[in-house]
């Protein structure tokens, strides 16, 4: 949000969303909130994804594709955390939250490239260059050699691929794993072991 100055219009659009089904009243502002306890996480979760996706709207075409995939990291991560709070759990949940934080990881970028120091990003804007034209050339030759019925799931499956390599890439690994992703990753296993989490 700060890199593209979006972050006056975010806090905005959070303090524009209206009380409902027994939600408390927005008094303060995403940056003027310096703690976060459960009930306010779990009412975030209600207008997040809202919130985020009015404060992207719009912008040049070239900030697009950056605001398209914070959109799909956050709904993914929410996604998780919502999965996270069932109170019992099976193959088929825990599956889900695999998927959900996989998903995530795969447009993480966006938020590395926000809190990365200037040689990191200019390593990864370098790699982001590299893999774009990658992308241009695979989609040339989707189109030259795939029906159309088959060309689609195929170019999907490229972008994710390349946005996946750009996510994992060690340029910028470091600067997202801090504690709170780290832990996460190992959510999953940790409640098959031990059960849910307590609400």
């Amino acid at each position: 949000m700060t890199t593209h100055k979006r972050l006056v219009k975010y806090n905005a659009t959070w303090l524009f969303v209206p009380p409902y089904h027994e939600r408390t009243l927005i008094n303060k502002s995403y940056e003027e909130v310096s703690q976060w306890n459960g009930n306010h996480m779990k009412e975030m979760g209600q207008y997040l994804v809202g919130v985020e996706t009015q404060s992207l709207r719009g912008g040049r075409p070239a900030q697009r594709p950056i605001f398209n995939h914070a959109n799909e990291c956050t709904q993914a991560l929410l996604e998780f955390y919502m999965y996270a709070c069932y109170e019992c759990h099976n193959d088929a949940t825990l599956s889900h939250m695999e998927d959900a934080l996989r998903h995530s990881h795969t447009f993480t970028d966006v938020f590395v490239l926000g809190c990365a120091d200037k040689q990191r990003k200019a390593k990864a804007n370098s790699l982001r260059t590299e893999l774009t034209k990658k992308q241009k050339v695979n989609e040339k030759t989707n189109a030259a050699t795939l029906t159309p019925s088959k060309m689609w799931p195929e170019t999907i499956t490229s972008r994710d691929h390349i946005s996946h390599e750009i996510a994992i890439s060690k340029e910028l690994e470091g600067d997202f794993n801090f504690p709170q992703i780290h832990f996460i990753s190992h959510l999953v296993e940790q409640i098959r072991r031990y059960g849910a989490l307590q609400q």
